[in-house]
């Protein structure tokens, strides 16, 4: 695997378990599990703004916290590609 490759499989994985712990972290959510803010605190740095925006919409949350989660996946790949390139 390539630098890039690796950079994005790691972004790609630390984002969605962050963007599943947003989603299953609130009592009425179908996918709702005690043990999610355990994952939640692991994904921190990935679910700042998704998880301000889940905590702060009543209602129609789903596509503003993915298109939270898209920004967050491209700026942590950034981040993982220039700290591999070193």
């Amino acid at each position: 695997m390539t630098k890039k490759q690796k950079a994005f499989v790691f972004s790609l994985i630390y984002v969605s378990l962050g963007t599943y712990a947003i989603f299953c972290s609130y009592g009425i959510d179908e996918c709702y599990c005690e043990n999610v803010m355990i994952l939640y605190m692991l994904c921190f740095p990935a679910t700042i703004l998704g998880g301000t925006i889940r905590f702060g919409m009543a209602d129609g949350y789903v596509i503003p916290v993915i298109i939270a989660q898209i920004i967050t996946l491209y700026l942590l790949y950034k981040l993982c590609f220039k700290i591999l390139g070193k």
